[in-house]
């Protein structure tokens, strides 16, 4: 029997406004998620469609004084089978996923890779493969003797939301960013205003992010904040078959992945030239 004055089948009023406002939060929810589908669209239409240069000679200024920085990506445990020869340079990049599985296997086999490299600076960062080094840097009494090994060895500096100064030039990285776009919008908006080269693992949307089943896998939130903060190059991967180097009027944008779709490591390394001149210049 129920309480008295009630009638059978009716929910309680507490009950009744919590399912109210759960409706209205769920109203809210679409009409944000509608408003990101048509800025998606938006953005895709003032960037057009953009194809890889097939010969990007203004990679390389050859000018005096300048960095040289070669930058891979994606190599998924197979960056000692790449069929390229790694260039020299100054500054080595690898902008994520350089296991497959993220095994401590893999990861002591990066390090030796790494270790046998004559660049004076190498530069990395997690990708979405790299699953225990992400999660060693937020919870350091995960970490295996593997990874704090490679994290700690001085073999290489890895880059986690963070800045780097190397012979005047800025270097952001930002590894794998897990979760919705406000965890992407946050881990974004931290992006220097004066950096010259930005690492990320994820693609910005519309350069270089084709991947299978998808015609454009990238990111606006990061497009975004890369038209808004102008880096000189931009330099990531995930996106394998995107590999290539784009251009607009502010960056150059490099799909470093050295792996097909196949995961075979056929792309050659992507070099470029940083004019370290105190006054910022066009590529």
């Amino acid at each position: 029997m129920g309480q008295k004055g009630s009638k059978e089948g009716r929910l309680p009023t507490s009950t009744v406004s919590e399912q109210g406002e759960l409706e209205r939060e769920a109203r809210e929810l679409r009409k944000v998620q509608r408003r990101r589908v048509m800025d998606r669209e938006r953005l895709l239409q003032s960037v057009g469609t953009v194809e890889p240069e097939n010969k990007p000679d203004f990679l390389l200024s050859g000018s005096s004084p300048s960095v040289r920085v070669v930058a891979i990506s994606d190599t998924h445990n197979r960056a000692s089978e790449m069929e390229h020869d790694i260039p020299e340079g100054d500054i080595l990049i690898h902008a994520g996923d350089f296991t497959e599985f993220s095994s401590d296997e893999e990861i002591a086999k990066f390090q030796s890779f790494l270790e046998s490299l004559k660049h004076k600076h190498i530069i990395i960062i997690g990708g979405n493969h790299d699953e225990t080094v992400l999660a060693a840097t937020t919870d350091p009494a995960s970490q295996s003797e593997e990874v704090r090994s490679l994290l700690t060895s001085g073999c290489c500096t890895y880059l986690n939301n963070e800045v780097i100064e190397i012979e005047s030039i800025k270097i952001y990285g930002i590894p794998w960013v897990k979760g919705g776009f406000q965890q992407c919008q946050g881990a974004y908006s931290n992006i220097p205003e004066d950096v010259d080269i930005l690492i990320t693992h994820a693609p910005p949307l519309g350069y270089g992010d084709s991947m299978i089943g998808s015609t454009h896998s990238g990111d606006q939130d990061l497009l975004t904040m890369v038209l808004e903060k102008k880096p000189r190059f931009h330099v990531y991967g995930h996106a394998h078959e995107g590999y290539g180097t784009y251009k607009n009027h502010n960056t150059v944008f490099i799909n470093a992945a050295t792996c097909s779709r196949d995961l075979s490591p056929i792309h050659a390394p992507v070099v470029f030239d940083v004019n370290t001149s105190n006054e910022r210049k066009d590529h």
